[in-house]
């Protein structure tokens, strides 16, 4: 029995792990970054911070910039 979207979106609490999905291909940058390429499918596990996301994709895990996720969940991102 986990919360829906729109009842995280509500409350302002962020639900992990979530499906989302990859918007622009990503070439890591340093150590502990994940290679993304559009339209890759991810699961989300964790948020860093404002700016980045701990995803895994497969049997990989890193982090990515939140702007190369579009996340379903998110507010600004439901349509």
């Amino acid at each position: 029995m986990g919360r829906t979207a729109c009842s995280c979106a509500m409350s302002g609490a962020e639900v992990f792990p979530r499906a989302a999905v990859a918007k622009h291909k990503y070439a890591p940058q340093t150590a502990g970054e994940l290679a993304l390429e559009a339209g890759q499918d991810v699961t989300l596990l964790d948020r860093i911070n404002a700016d980045w996301l701990l995803v895994s994709a497969g049997d990989r895990q890193g982090r990515v910039p939140a702007a190369y996720i579009i996340d379903p969940a998110a507010p600004s991102q439901v349509r």
